[in-house]
């Protein structure tokens, strides 16, 4: 009780400064106290069946006058104790092979608070344990780690209520390199797609609020599976006399290790689906998601793993519609969780691969190599079949039964438009492209364009944010604009597509590089003054 002396210790291999490089980005460094949250209230419920649901609160604060962004982290685990706060909490142990939960590694909330806060930024710690009959608090009040590496810090132990709810709240006071509000809102997307699991089962629940007072919570949104015919192989087949279906097909098999490896029993178990998307995606769905202990890991630079095979890495159909989930839990992994051990790469691929095509040759790796959705349409229309996909039926309005692009309205050319006119109306709906990898944050977000004002200017890049999903709005001239609405896309109208992307992108991380970068782009000047 009241002032208890806390030091932390580092291996001898590491520095403060280098705590918190092996995590790539900011939601994983969340994540990683997301972990240490579930761990504890795993450990919790082996003794008590009637503990509440777990709950993860994130609440982001901006100081207006300074533009400073803090991030309070809270859970209603079961809490730690003075000991734990002393001994294992700031200390790097060696890891815990027994663990079967996502804390095993012992390093996790330091290295989560170094790549929050980094080495001299100010951090606190509120936790509520329940320890022989009474509830105790422990405190530390606005601390650096560096700090708590070098000298140590104080903290204030004192005893509550016993109504007072136990748990966890870090809050980090300012975050090393801020925010953006966007990336706030983002965080609850990819928490929710790493957390999918728990969320799925009712076992956790993640949200809370932007610096804006907007509240999110953490969902996953599933893919759209395609349901269809099967197709052959040349794409343009379609098999009616064969029955129509959801392509997803569950996996069970054993992976068969070398010794090297150190796996007990040199083998690995694997379960879970792998299926063919509704929509092809080059950026969101497609690849597979590995799952370890109900938390998604990666196995390569993003969260969905594409091996070679069944993936080509050069954009073929399967490659943007093949999809799944492969649940491991004694995969090894790193740490941090965000790269899975590459040795186990090529066996698990091959495996899968393998038991793929012995369970089902012409399952889903062979619908979603030959799966073209243009071809599809075009066979369900000439058998005077209508396909009540919404995504087919917007193919099949701009697309002949040739493949061959429609005009906006009839006659053979682009037709004249006049501001303002019901046709123009009709005709200029703003179009969806689908979604990309934002670069900084590996937020997942929806591009869509629109033409032109009825006034003819061109309106700024709009970032919006609607249940923790985001969309990037771009306002381009009608010329572009009904370019971007053909089947067959000219490759330079994509790349201005791109190059206006990637100023909004620059913009919203860097306002002022990325102004710069808008007004040199619009005083560039030609040959003949263009």
């Amino acid at each position: 009780m009241g002032e208890q002396r806390v030091k932390g210790t580092i291996s001898q291999d590491g520095i403060v400064a280098n705590m918190g490089n092996g995590i790539k980005t900011q939601p994983l460094a969340v994540a990683e106290l997301v972990d240490n949250a579930i761990a504890a209230h795993f450990e919790a419920s082996k003794n008590d069946t009637h503990i509440p649901k777990l709950k993860i609160l994130l609440q982001f604060s901006k100081d207006r006058s300074t533009q400073v962004v803090s991030l309070q982290i809270k859970d209603n685990a079961s809490g730690m104790s003075l000991a734990q706060v002393q001994n294992d909490l700031f200390h790097y142990m060696n890891r815990k092979k027994e663990s079967k939960t996502q804390n095993e590694f012992g390093v996790g909330a330091k290295d989560a608070l170094a790549r929050l806060a980094g080495e001299y930024g100010p951090i606190s710690l509120r936790t509520v344990v329940a320890e022989g009959g009474r509830k105790l608090e422990t405190r530390i009040q606005m601390k650096s780690l560096h700090e708590i590496y070098t000298d140590g810090i104080i903290a204030e132990v004192t005893e509550v209520s016993a109504d007072t709810e136990t748990g966890t709240t870090w809050t980090v006071h300012s975050i090393s390199g801020g925010v953006p509000v966007s990336n706030q809102a983002a965080m609850f997307s990819i928490l929710g797609s790493v957390y999918r699991q728990p969320l799925r089962a009712g076992k956790l629940s993640i949200e809370g609020y932007d610096e804006d007072d907007r509240y999110f919570e953490a969902q996953y949104d599933e893919p759209k599976l395609l349901n269809s015919y099967p197709v052959g192989p040349d794409s343009r087949t379609v098999y009616f006399d064969k029955p129509k279906k959801e392509w997803r097909t569950p996996v069970d098999f054993v992976v068969n290790l070398p010794a090297s490896l150190g796996v007990v029993g040199n083998e690995l178990r694997v379960t879970g689906w792998v299926g063919v998307l509704q929509k092809m995606s080059a950026n969101h769905y497609a690849g597979i998601s590995l799952i370890r202990r109900d938390r998604v890991i990666f196995m390569g630079p993003t969260d969905r793993w594409k091996p070679d095979p069944p993936f080509t890495q050069g954009g073929s159909a399967l490659d943007k519609s093949l999809t799944g989930e492969l649940i491991c839990n004694d995969l090894p992994t790193t740490q941090s969780k965000s790269d899975a051990n590459n040795q186990f790469s090529d066996p698990i691929a091959n495996a899968l691969v393998q038991h793929l095509n012995d369970a089902d040759p012409n399952g889903v790796l062979y619908q979603a190599k030959n799966y073209v959705k243009k071809h599809y349409q075009s066979s369900m229309q000439s058998q005077g079949l209508q396909d009540p996909d919404p995504v087919l039926a917007s193919v099949a309005a701009d697309t002949s039964p040739q493949g061959s692009t429609s005009l906006p309205s009839h006659g053979t050319s682009k037709p004249e438009l006049h501001p303002g006119s019901p046709a123009e109306s009709a005709n200029f709906e703003p179009i969806q492209l689908g979604e990309f990898v934002h670069p900084h944050t590996g937020s997942i977000v929806e591009l869509s364009i629109r033409p032109p004002e009825d006034t003819g200017g061109i309106g700024d890049p709009q970032w919006v944010t609607s249940n923790a999903r985001v969309r990037l709005e771009l306002q381009v001239n009608k010329l572009l604009y009904f370019e971007m609405r053909q089947a067959n896309k000219d490759e330079h109208a994509l790349m201005a597509v791109k190059a206006l992307v990637a100023i909004a992108i620059l913009e919203s991380v860097d306002a002022d590089r990325g102004r710069e970068t808008r007004a040199i782009m619009k005083n560039l000047k030609f040959d003949g003054g263009q």
